[in-house]
């Protein structure tokens, strides 16, 4: 029998797939193209990445049931793969090097963060206490 696929999206150039706030019951694995991911910060737009082919924005509104922590919009003709959390939990399980790939990528971005909150403590912008308080809650 063969394996049901994901119905795949398809977007276009400048086309928002997912928007900052949004609560989303998938992660978009990127099968085609790039997009970027805004971050809206006070009516300043951000960009805090561009994702290629391999890559996935969204878990963590799956995981946390939080709102998307960017808008991702196609920077140029994009296909992706929406999982949902039982779908990616079940690849996770049954795909070793998709699971090696998606811990990777996560631990990248975390990486990403730590070292972006370490340049702004040295740069005075964040405090030892502020960088303390966000370790925190990141433990629970």
């Amino acid at each position: 029998m063969a394996k049901k696929r994901s119905a795949r999206r398809k977007f276009s150039p400048g086309q928002k797939i997912l928007k900052q706030g949004e609560i989303s019951p998938f992660v978009y694995l990127i099968k085609r193209g790039r997009v970027k991911i805004i971050r809206d910060i006070e009516g300043s737009k951000v960009e805090l990445a561009q994702l290629t082919v391999g890559s996935f924005f969204g878990e963590m509104s799956v995981f946390t049931s939080s709102g998307a922590v960017g808008t991702a919009i196609a920077i140029d003709d994009v296909e992706v793969e929406p999982l949902s959390k039982e779908k990616l939990i079940r690849k996770i399980a049954e795909d070793g090097e998709f699971a090696e790939l998606f811990i990777r990528l996560l631990c990248k971005r975390l990486r990403d963060v730590d070292e972006h909150l370490s340049f702004l403590l040295s740069q005075r912008a964040l405090t030892k206490k502020d960088l303390e308080e966000i370790y925190k809650d990141l433990a629970t």
